[in-house]
This record gives C-alpha cells, sequence and structure tokens, in this order.
C-alpha cells in the first residue's frame, strides 16, 4: 500500500529560462532579511526579487559555476559554497574562505550551519571545517578554516572522518548546545564537548544522512536517501516515520528536509513532495498523518533537490531539471478540478446535508466531498442523485429535517433525505426526487420559519410551505408581488430581524410583517437590476448588480416596513472598480467577500485584499451565489475551472513586510555606489537608479513614488524599476523613494540616496576668478585706449553703438523667436511648425525621405469635459514633454491645434519609421499621466483603489491614462505629386489628416498610415 496523495490541487507557478533561470538544476534555495531570494544551481547563483532573476558570477568574486549551498545567517551574512570553495557576500563582492592558503570545496549536499556570532561550520570534502574571521595583513577581515575535530577525536570514532551534513542548534533553543551530523551510515552528536555515535542499536539503519532537523516541539528528525526518522524528546531511540520508505536505487545528493510555519514536516518523495501534515496549533484536527503530493496536485516537479519556507510562509521548491516552483497561498489554499474528482468544472453551488457531507452543485450534476477517515478528502459524484445528472446544480439549501434541497438551470427542483432515522450507519442516503419542473432556478432558500422559496428566471418566485413534510407542493406567488409577474429574482437572504429580501431585475422586495413591498434606494435609479444579496448582522444590506456594482444600504432608524433604503456611507462602488460582483458574504469575523469576475476580495471594514489565480485562486472567474462560510470558518469558493477551499481565512490580512532597495546606479556605463554618498561630475549623460523591491505576491500591484529633493517638490509616480534624471545642475541632491503595493495595500518604508553634482568648468570660482581678472585687464586697457586720442574716443562710441544695435538686433531676434513658440505647451506654434514643414519639403526636392505625424489624444473632449480643463492642460503638457523627449534632436514636434499635435522626423522613410513611431505612440499610453491636485468628479473612500477606467486614485494623488492616435505620411523620391515628385504642403497635410481619421474610425489608440502616395 502506498502513500495517500493529498487529493487537492494547488496554485504553483514555476521559473524557468523564459523567466531569466538560465540553469534548471536548483542545488541550494535561501532567503535573506531584505527578503530576496538567492538560488543555486548547477551554473550559477541568482538573486530573485519576485520579478527578475540576476545571475552572481567571476564579476562579484564568485569564481565556480557549481553551487553546492547557501546560507544566510541570523544576522543577514550570505555565504555560498560551491565545489570550487566557500564564500562570503558582503553586499558588493564574494570573498573566499581559504584553508592553509587554499581554497575550501563544498561537495554537492553539504551543508552549513552556523556555529555562533563568529563561527560557522561546513562540511568540505567530507571533513567538519570551522570558518572565523582574522585581521588581514592588508587591513580588513580575512576568514580562514580549520578542522573542527582533532585527529584523536577522529581516531577514536572513524565515522568523523565520512562526514555528509551538519546542523546546529544553538543554546537558547530547545536542547541548546547540539551539533548533529551525517557521518558515515550513522548519525553523530556533539553536545558540550562530548561525542556520542547514533547506530542501529539506537534505530538508526545504515543510510547517508544528509538533513537534521529540531521542530518546534523538541522533536529531532532526520532525512536519509531512504528514510525519515525522529526521536522524541526525552527518548533513546528513533523511529522510522515513512510507512513506505524509498525504493529509489539511484543516489540522491540533496536531501531537503523542513518545517512549515503550521508545524508540518516537508521533505521529497519517490514522486515529489511528502508532507507530515498536522493540525495548527490549538486548533482541533485529524492525526497527523503523510501526504504524497505530487503531479495529480499539480506540482511540476518530481525530483526535488531544494526546498524552502519564505518569510510569508509560502513554500518553494527546487527541482534537478525543472527549475524553481512557488507554492502560491500554501497555507491558506486548495483547490479541487477534474483531475481530484469534480464531474464538471464549473462549480455553482455548495451545502452541507442533513448528515455533515459537503454537497456541490457543478455544471454536470450533483457531487459529494468525501472526507473522514485516514485517507485525504475527496470528490465522488453524489449517490441517489442521478435524477440530476447531467444538469447544472445551481443552488443549494436544508431544511429543518436535514433533506437536502437543489435547483438546476433546467428548472429541476429536486429534494434528498439524507441517510439518518430508519437507516444503518453509513447507509447512503435514497435517491433525489424531482417534485417540480419550474423556470430556469436561480437560488433554493430555506427562512427561519422553515419556509422552502425558489427564486426563477422571468416568473417570480415559488413557494413550498412544508418543505420536510411528506408531499411537498410547490406554489407560485405570481401576482401578489409588487414586481412584474415575468421579472426574474436571483438572491435572497434574511435579516435578524426575520425581514426577507430579495434581489431582483426590477429592484428589491421586502417581506416583512406579513407584507410584500418594493424599497428603492435614496440617490439610486428608480428600476435597478441586482444580481445577489447578503444581510449583514447589524442588519444592513450587500447588494450587487449590473448598473450598480456594489452597494451597501439600511433602513432608516425607526423605520418599520419602510419604502426607502439609505445607502452606508463606508463603501463605494471603488471597492469593486470595474468588475462584476457574482456572489455576496458577510462571514462570521464580521468580513465582506466578493465574488467576481476578476477574482475573490475581502473587506474587513478597513482594509481591502484582492485575491487571484495569481495567489492560488484556481480560477479567476467566479460563479454567481458559489460562495459559502463553511461551519468551520472556512470558505468555499465556485468558479468556472474547479471550486477553491480557503482554508486560512484568518492569514489573508498579513501584510507582508515590504522593503526597497537601489540595486545599482550607473552613469555613462560607470557603477556607482547603490547606497549614494559619491560625487559626479557635471554631465549631459542620464543618471540612472535601479530598484527593487522583494516580493512574491500580486506584484501588479506594486508602485514607486519618489523625487529628487534639490530639484523637485511634487512625487512622480512609476511602476518600473528603473529611474533616469539627464543633465542635472551642480547641486547636492537626495532621492527619496517610497514603494508600495496597492493590491496587499502594503508599503514600504521610504529610502533616501544622496549624491553631489559637482559644477561645470565655466561654473567654478577658479573660471569666475580668471573672468574677473579679464575685465580689470580690458578696463584698464579700455581706459588707456580712451584717453589716447579724441579719434579713439570717437571710434569707442562708435563700438558702443554698434554693439547697441547688435543688442537690440537680438533682442528683436527673441521676440521673433518667443513669437514662433506655444504658450502653453512651449511647442512650435502652427505656423512655427508649417514653415519648418515647408523648409522640410523643399530640402526632400534635393532628395531623401520624410515622414509627417498627425498625433491627436484620444478622447480629449471628455477629459475637459470629465475631469476639467486644468486635467486638459496637464494631459496636454506632458503629452509634449513627453514627445519631445522621445524624438531625436534635428525631428520637430510642433503644436497644431488643439489637442493636435504635428511631428517632422526627418530621414525616415515608410521601411524605417515603425520603430520611432512604437516608441512615440508607447511614450504616452504606457505609463499614466499624474494630474496632481486636479479633481476627478468622484468619491474615493479607500486609499489606493481602483476608480473609473483610465483614473487612478491612491496615496500619491490621480493619474489618468492617456492615448493619442497617429496619422503618418511617409514622403521621398518616389512620391507622385509636385516638383522632382514631392507633394505640396497642403496635400501633405490633407493626407495626414486623412489616415488620422481613419485611425480614429477604427478604434483609436492606434498609427495608421496615408494611402495614394
Amino acid at each position: 500500500m502506498g502513500l495517500p496523495a493529498a487529493a487537492q490541487e494547488y496554485a504553483f507557478r514555476s521559473y524557468t529560462q523564459e523567466d531569466g533561470l538560465a540553469n534548471l538544476s536548483i542545488t541550494a534555495l535561501a532567503q535573506d532579511a531584505m527578503g530576496f531570494l538567492w538560488v543555486g544551481t548547477e551554473n550559477g547563483l541568482y538573486r530573485f526579487d519576485g520579478g527578475k532573476f540576476q545571475r552572481f558570477g567571476p564579476a562579484e568574486g564568485l569564481k565556480e559555476p557549481y553551487v553546492s549551498a547557501v546560507h544566510v545567517t541570523p544576522s543577514g551574512v550570505l555565504w555560498v559554497g560551491t565545489t570550487g570553495g566557500l564564500y562570503r557576500w558582503d553586499g558588493r563582492t564574494f570573498s573566499a574562505v581559504l584553508l592553509d592558503g587554499r581554497p575550501v570545496p563544498v561537495w554537492q549536499g553539504q551543508k552549513l550551519a552556523l556555529l555562533d556570532a563568529g563561527h560557522l561550520l561546513v562540511v568540505g570534502r567530507e571533513e567538519l571545517l570551522v570558518v572565523e574571521g582574522e585581521k588581514a595583513p592588508a587591513g580588513g577581515t580575512a576568514w580562514v578554516a580549520r578542522p573542527f575535530f582533532s585527529t584523536e577525536q577522529k581516531s577514536v570514532l572513524p565515522a568523523l572522518t565520512r562526514i555528509q551534513s551538519v546542523r546546529v542548534f544553538g543554546v537558547g533553543e530547545q536542547g541548546g548546545g547540539d551539533i548533529w551530523l551525517g557521518c558515515g551510515q550513522v548519525l553523530c552528536e556533539v553536545r558540550q564537548g562530548e561525542l556520542k555515535q547514533w547506530g542501529p542499536d539506537q534505530g538508526v539503519p545504515a543510510d547517508r544522512w544528509g538533513n537534521v532537523l529540531r521542530d518546534v516541539d523538541g522533536t529531532l528528525w532526520a532525512r536519509g536517501e531512504h528514510q525519515v526518522l525522529a526521536l522524541a524528546p526525552g527518548e533513546g531511540r528513533f523511529t522510522a516515520q515513512l510507512p513506505i520508505p524509498s525504493t529509489r536505487t539511484n543516489v540522491r545528493v540533496f536531501l531537503p528536509l523542513l518545517q512549515d510555519m503550521d508545524r508540518n514536516i516537508v521533505t521529497f518523495g519517490d514522486q515529489g513532495l511528502l508532507r507530515l501534515a498536522r493540525p495548527t496549533r490549538g486548533m482541533a484536527g485529524p492525526a497527523p498523518r503523510w501526504e504524497q503530493l505530487g503531479d495529480a496536485n499539480g506540482l511540476p516537479a518530481r525530483e526535488v533537490s531544494a526546498l524552502l519556507v519564505d518569510h510569508d510562509g509560502d513554500l518553494w521548491v527546487g527541482s534537478a531539471g525543472l527549475g524553481l516552483t512557488h507554492w502560491m497561498g500554501y497555507r491558506s489554499w486548495a483547490n479541487w478540478t477534474a483531475r481530484q474528482g469534480l464531474m464538471h468544472e464549473s462549480v455553482w453551488s455548495f451545502r452541507r446535508d442533513g448528515a455533515g457531507r459537503l454537497m456541490i452543485g457543478t455544471d454536470g450534476g450533483l457531487a459529494r466531498m468525501e472526507e473522514g477517515g485516514d485517507r485525504p478528502p475527496s470528490i465522488v459524484p453524489a449517490p441517489g442523485a442521478q435524477a440530476v445528472q447531467n444538469h447544472q446544480v445551481g443552488s443549494l439549501t436544508v431544511d429543518r429535517s436535514g433533506r437536502l434541497w437543489g435547483g438546476t438551470f433546467s428548472g429541476l427542483l429536486f429534494y434528498q433525505d439524507p441517510a439518518g432515522a430508519g437507516r444503518k450507519a453509513g447507509a447512503e442516503p435514497p435517491p433525489a426526487v424531482v417534485i417540480g419542473h419550474l423556470p430556469l432556478i436561480f437560488q433554493v432558500f430555506v427562512d427561519g420559519s422553515g419556509r422552502l422559496w425558489v427564486l426563477t428566471r422571468k416568473k417570480g418566485i415559488y413557494v413550498v410551505d412544508n418543505p420536510d413534510g411528506p408531499n411537498p407542493q410547490v406554489t407560485p406567488l405570481g401576482a401578489a408581488l409588487p414586481i412584474p409577474p415575468d421579472s426574474s429574482v436571483s438572491s435572497a437572504c434574511q435579516a435578524p430581524s426575520g425581514t426577507l429580501w430579495f434581489a431582483t431585475e426590477a429592484g428589491l422586495l421586502r417581506y416583512g410583517e406579513g407584507r410584500w413591498t418594493a424599497p428603492v434606494i435614496t440617490g439610486a435609479p428608480q428600476v435597478t437590476r441586482y444580481n445577489v444579496i447578503a444581510c449583514a448582522r447589524d442588519g444592513s444590506l450587500w447588494l450587487g448588480g449590473e448598473t450598480v456594482r456594489l452597494a451597501h444600504v439600511q433602513e432608516p432608524a425607526g423605520a418599520v416596513g419602510g419604502g426607502v433604503l439609505q445607502p452606508v456611507g463606508d463603501v463605494t462602488e471603488d471597492l469593486v472598480g470595474d468588475r462584476q460582483v457574482l456572489a455576496l458574504l458577510e462571514d462570521r469575523r464580521g468580513w465582506i467577500w466578493l465574488a467576481t469576475d476578476s477574482g475573490i476580495l475581502v473587506w474587513n471594514a478597513g482594509s481591502l485584499r484582492q485575491y487571484s489565480h495569481e495567489t492560488g485562486l484556481v480560477w479567476n472567474d467566479c460563479n454567481q451565489s458559489a460562495l459559502i462560510e463553511d461551519d468551520d470558518g472556512t470558505l468555499w469558493v465556485g468558479t468556472s475551472k474547479g471550486l477553491t477551499h480557503i482554508t486560512r481565512p484568518d492569514l489573508l490580512f498579513n501584510r507582508p513586510a515590504l522593503v526597497t532597495r537601489v540595486t545599482g546606479i550607473e552613469r555613462n556605463g560607470v557603477a556607482l555606489p547603490p547606497d549614494g554618498g559619491f560625487e559626479l561630475p557635471w554631465d549631459t549623460a542620464p543618471l540612472t537608479f535601479h530598484l527593487t523591491t522583494p516580493s512574491f505576491r500580486s506584484r501588479g500591484g506594486q508602485i514607486y513614488r519618489y523625487r529628487l529633493n534639490g530639484l523637485e517638490t511634487d512625487w512622480n509616480v512609476t511602476a518600473a524599476e528603473e529611474i533616469r534624471y539627464s543633465a542635472l545642475p551642480s547641486g547636492t541632491y537626495e532621492l527619496e523613494i517610497v514603494a508600495r503595493n496597492t493590491a496587499l495595500q502594503a508599503m514600504a518604508p521610504s529610502i533616501l540616496v544622496p549624491f553631489t553634482i559637482r559644477p561645470p568648468w565655466w561654473q567654478t570660482k577658479l573660471f569666475f576668478a580668471a573672468c574677473a581678472l579679464a575685465v580689470v585687464v580690458v578696463g584698464v586697457a579700455i581706459y588707456r585706449w580712451r584717453t589716447h586720442t579724441d579719434v579713439e574716443r570717437r571710434r569707442t562710441l562708435e563700438t558702443l553703438v554698434e554693439a547697441r544695435t547688435r543688442e537690440l538686433e537680438a533682442s528683436r531676434e527673441q521676440l521673433r523667436q518667443l513669437a514662433m513658440y506655444d504658450s502653453l505647451t512651449r511647442l512650435w506654434n502652427r505656423r512655427a511648425i508649417l514653415d519648418l514643414l515647408e523648409l522640410e519639403l523643399a530640402r526632400r526636392r534635393e532628395g531623401g525621405y520624410l515622414t509627417v505625424v498627425l498625433a491627436d489624444v484620444d478622447h480629449f473632449k471628455h477629459i475637459n469635459d470629465t475631469h476639467g480643463h486644468p486635467a486638459g492642460d496637464a494631459v496636454l503638457v506632458e503629452v509634449s514633454r513627453r514627445l519631445s523627449a522621445a524624438v531625436r534632436s534635428y525631428d520637430a514636434v510642433g503644436r497644431y491645434g488643439g489637442e493636435e499635435f504635428l511631428i517632422l522626423l526627418p530621414g525616415l522613410g515608410r521601411d524605417d519609421c515603425g520603430e520611432v513611431l512604437s516608441r512615440l505612440h508607447g511614450a504616452i499610453a504606457l505609463t499614466p499621466i499624474a494630474l496632481g491636485d486636479v479633481p476627478v468628479g468622484m468619491a474615493h473612500a479607500l486609499e489606493g483603489g481602483p476608480t473609473v477606467p483610465g483614473v487612478h486614485v491612491d496615496a500619491f494623488g490621480v493619474s489618468l491614462t492617456v492615448t493619442c492616435s497617429f496619422g503618418v505620411i511617409c514622403v521621398g523620391p518616389s512620391s507622385a505629386h509636385g516638383p522632382k515628385g514631392v507633394p505640396p504642403l497642403e496635400e501633405i497635410i490633407k493626407r495626414a489628416d486623412q489616415a488620422l481619421y481613419r485611425a480614429k474610425h477604427l478604434g483609436r489608440n492606434r498609427v495608421e498610415y496615408a494611402t495614394g502616395l
């Protein structure tokens, strides 16, 4: 009998060469205090921040490519073992450790362990060495190694000459002061200088013991090639833990073993992972049992070579040849799909029947979760449910007798009695009974008095007064309802007061005090279609619909059966943005759960969390009303591709600790200290800052807010991990950076990077002194010259008159130049850009190409109408700035009129202008435009939450995504108009305008070329 396979499917994200991990054979994993993941491979060391992998090698001092061990000490020091040596990372370079002047090679599978604050233990060539720092002759600290055991100790215990692994349980830990070693085919212990060997007489069979672990309960675990052993506190003998040891005959070099944050023991197995699942401390649960996790659970890796639990509690799996795998939502999310027995992956409903079994409604009929016993949960077709097989079971409920009721989208209303009274223990329930063929059934719902309500499409509400009786009868309410009889009713709930509420396509229905009413909501349209409804414990209602995506309302204080509901001011539609709310739930904690077409939202009245397929959900497209809270407080979510069980909702609001770091600064290809403090000469070349914020959850919501103190007072916002400043004036600066993850509502502490730019030579004191001396010399010479003769004086006067004339001419030229620029955008105005075009066309008659672009900001009138003319002006100024920054120095950009821009690209024809046009087009659309304090005309209840499409509101301000349409005409020697084949200016503008019109007509945000030339 093999190990039981865990029935759940989990969310895994694999990283391979396409993600920047060039070598896929993982040898070691570690995480440092900054949050970086360090990945050792057979060909290089990589650092991963959640978005990109950075390789470290000879340039950083790491000479050998095969990384055999990686270790991060509690103080944050990184040690790396390779097959050619041991290295210590100081944040910039790796320094080699020497043994008698020679490198210290670390073989595959051998370990590093911290002995104390100043000493590291390392297994090198099967010998235990201790590493310590000593003063180097040239200054600083050199790290050297020496043997840990003496020759006498090795002679007494020969197994000490063949050490494979080391683990230290230091002072302060339970059982402290121990060093455990895999030595030879046994285990060795060093306690307070005393040596002890653990062999077959102590329950340790002959094996290569490559890993030792002491868990939080004090139990010692040992991992060999074929077995896992455990030594309970106070015991003198190890016990075997795996029901069936590994039967693999090939040699395993890496033997990973760890304990996760929920006390589970995790190691490798023949088919992937082995996990000893334990109940969470302080919580009831089944007895510990081993689970085998592999292909059936979605794990892509079978040859497990490294394991790591990161700071957020997620599990990382390194494999021999398949790269790195992240188990997303490791502690909180479990999924079921067709691979785990679902008859159909589209799941619509859940309910526990009278016997406590979880029943699941799918597109293919009714399924049941098999739980309990020694095996993991599994899903099977529900016994006795053949009557609804291949029907979409859209809703389930249970009456007071424990009878399970269900409705299908094909209109079948059915029930099934649970196994119980009058039946043997363990007996299956009798066949399901269909009692009605109705229109499409949205929901079946049992109220507090025991009545069954059936909500249908286009036929209103049906009721069964005695659903637990021997012959239940279905009665249509029809004209008794104050809504049109052909209305659809899709969702219902019962308030704590006993009042029943129904969501319909004609608005809300209320049944209380023995009568029906149709209340309206203050501020909402008279008729608003609602799809889902949830009754909160405080008597308020949560509504999800189409015209109003999310609403939170309540009856006025003291009102009894009133016809008006008032909005509650703690939430607006900004909570969901453009998502469609498909299910609503208030759990026992008072949290509001929203299942949408784009994942799950959880609101705890103060913070919002967004969860999707990227964080563990089986699929983003949730199904309507497929959201329940189980008896134990866990959550079940149905989607169009399976179901998700949220096993630890209490962990969802844990905020990851974000730390921002500048990983590099460069100018002109020269690397600068990443922490700043440098001084640079003035230069026009850009100064580039490379940033990162290590995070492995919801990286799509990560943004940076930055400003250069000493130059800027306003904040800039970007999602890119690179900041550039060009031609900075001389001065002292501090780059201030704050990182934030909007999806997790987590913010990193701000960091400051100081630096100084020296003035150019013509602004130095020496230059000014030379200028002053030159002025004095010239003054003396002029004085002597003026006093020499009258003729010289007249010539001087004439010179002054000429100089003044030149100044006046320069002033007139300056005024002429000012008249050629647009006052708002500082671009060439219409007259000037047309003059430049005429000049370029004249040049084209001598040969060569010219590309003319007529650009227009999309929906600019809508921007002015919605956000105000100051916002429109801000958009024009920013678009002008981006266009000017994106063109070449000899190109020209002018404001042609309103939101239209004319761009001249000399020397570019149809075949080679595409890259430039793509850069111009992307410069406008890729990054939202910050509007500063310009109001956007809408409330924003939650800092950093989503807004209307195109508008982004968060703690950094307001920004707007703007797109642009281009009409392009390319003029060249082959053009068929005008002298020498060049069309006249009017024809050029006309053709570009026609192309622009076509771009607008085809949907905007595109580039269209003129035809016919």
